[in-house]
């Protein structure tokens, strides 16, 4: 009986098929020659900056006549200011395109022109590393092996074999891994699994560069069952990638799907009241404060091309009308403290933002896309939408002189 795909899908990224008792022959050699090697490949993985590389992945489960191909260009950038996992990444081919950008999650659908995003709130603690393990790119790979390496060295319950290869005149290190009931993570090193299963994983590397460029896993219970993933074009602090491929902002013309159809603050309207956290003094600031005053807010968040080419002319309104009375703050709805620091530190706004850390005065004012700007005069809202520098300018000499 054939099993569903959803448990075919569990069964990858678990490692566990079902059967007999069988295992690959393994070369005798000691286990502190298979640990020099992993060392050469660790140092070389250990401290870079990014990484991009092509990947193939082909599934082979024969007891359940099952194959599967995945091909596609990953792109992986390391940055401790990124919250739990340390790094943003991309993921390119023919039918899609997943970004993390740090704070939030798109997928683009090549075929339907379509965009689905997840945002921070729903990508924090196991929720991410889940996520990030579920990745398909991500399975047994270069980062996975980053991440795992310095475990498999200092796990004494791993059996480790050497052995060589050739492969079409290039020679590789065949490193044999016997684990029982682990399996390699992404981003947390070795998970133990409940079932008593032993996981088999060949890793090939390259004698010259210690790089990796293969890596086949397969098991105990069904030995004709395998996974093969493959790693060429290998670039280790290469050039960086377009910074505005990781904002969907860049991406136009998309169907955004399961957004939430908001509609913008119209002219006239009273000012939604609110009670934020600005995020570089703790303290908190209400609508209240400035009843009647000349208020300009900007709803913005990191990761938005748009918002970066924002900060110069909402600058420049700080400097042309804040001593006359205009007061400015910014709006963020996704991005935590570090995020920010690391934002204002790159892009240097002179206008402090509030923290508005379960959306709820964003979605009060309608925003369903950033950057959005809000005049608002004595309580009442003046003007709503893209920062127009001719318009706005206007506007706000206008009431400065009321």
């Amino acid at each position: 009986m054939k099993l569903l795909p959803f448990i075919l899908i569990s069964i990858l990224f678990t490692g566990i098929s079902l059967r007999s008792d069988a295992q690959p022959a393994m070369v005798s050699k000691e286990s502190a020659d298979v640990n020099e090697i992993l060392q050469q490949t660790y140092s070389k993985l250990k401290d870079i900056k990014t990484l991009q590389y092509e990947t193939f992945r082909y599934i082979n489960y024969k007891s359940q006549d099952y194959e599967n191909k995945l091909l596609g260009v990953v792109f992986v950038e390391f940055d401790e200011a990124i919250p739990i996992v340390g790094f943003r990444y991309q993921f390119d081919n023919e039918v899609s395109k997943v970004v993390f950008n740090g704070s939030g999650k798109f997928w683009i659908d090549k075929k339907n022109a379509s965009m689905e995003s997840l945002q921070a709130a729903a990508l924090k603690k196991e929720k991410l590393q889940q996520d990030l393990n579920a990745a398909s790119f991500f399975y047994n790979s270069i980062l996975s092996l980053r991440n795992v390496i310095p475990h498999i060295l200092t796990d004494t319950s791993i059996k480790k074999r050497l052995g060589d290869t050739l492969i079409d005149s290039r020679s590789y290190h065949k490193v044999l891994l016997e684990m029982k009931s682990k399996s390699f993570t992404v981003n947390e090193g070795l998970k133990q699994l409940t079932a008593d299963i032993r996981i088999y994983n060949q890793i090939l590397i390259d004698k010259v560069s210690y790089l990796p460029y293969q890596v086949v896993q397969s098991n105990n219970f069904e030995p004709e069952d395998y996974v093969l993933v493959k790693f060429d074009q290998i670039k280790i602090n290469g050039p960086q990638i377009e910074e505005n491929s990781w904002f969907a902002s860049s991406y136009p013309g998309l169907q955004i799907k399961g957004k939430e159809d908001l509609q913008l603050i119209a002219a006239g309207a009273n000012a939604p009241a609110f009670e934020l956290e600005d995020f570089q003094t703790g303290k908190m600031v209400t609508m209240s404060d400035f009843k009647d005053d000349l208020v300009l807010l900007e709803f913005w968040v990191k990761n938005c091309s748009y918002c970066i080419s924002a900060v110069p002319k909402m600058n420049s309104m700080v400097a042309k009308y804040e001593q006359k009375g205009l007061k400015v703050w910014g709006i963020n709805s996704e991005d935590n403290k570090s995020q920010l620091n690391n934002f204002y530190e790159r892009n240097k706004p002179t206008f402090s933002t509030l923290m508005d850390q379960d959306g709820k005065i964003t979605k009060a004012y309608g925003v369903n896309g950033v950057p959005q700007v809000v005049l608002i005069h004595q309580g009442k809202v003046i003007y709503a939408g893209g920062i127009v520098d001719g318009k706005l300018d206007a506007l706000i000499q206008k009431l400065l002189k009321k």
